[in-house]
């Protein structure tokens, strides 16, 4: 006897092998927030210095070859990461920044105090 399409999908459902989820490693609190903290301040950062050069969002994008939702998310901390660094380096070019005050903006460094 021959099974028809859909019994043979839940036939090979069935003895499918079901995955296995890895292990969640549990981030603490702070660290969370050190790290949104962080996402603020960057795109508070790139923000001001767009205002400042009376660039809008589409324009800045357009400088960066990004999308405009790049800018928005960046801008509104509602990115999850940091921008990688060819990213970081088109908004570094795009906004004429230096980029150790774009870089410790954006947490990757520590700002070194004048003696």
């Amino acid at each position: 006897m021959r099974q028809s399409r859909k019994q043979q999908l839940l036939r090979m459902k069935a003895l499918k092998p079901k995955r296995r989820l890895g292990t969640i490693r549990p981030v603490s609190i702070p660290a969370i927030l050190r790290t949104h903290k962080i996402l603020v301040h960057f795109g508070d950062m790139i923000w001001r210095t767009r205002i400042e050069m009376g660039l809008s969002r589409h324009e800045l994008a357009r400088k960066c070859n990004k999308d405009y939702s790049f800018i928005h998310r960046i801008e509104t901390g509602q990115r999850v990461t940091l921008p990688r660094v060819d990213e970081f380096n088109r908004l570094v070019v795009a906004l004429g920044l230096k980029g150790e005050d774009l870089l410790t903006a954006a947490g990757y460094i520590r700002r070194l105090k004048n003696k």
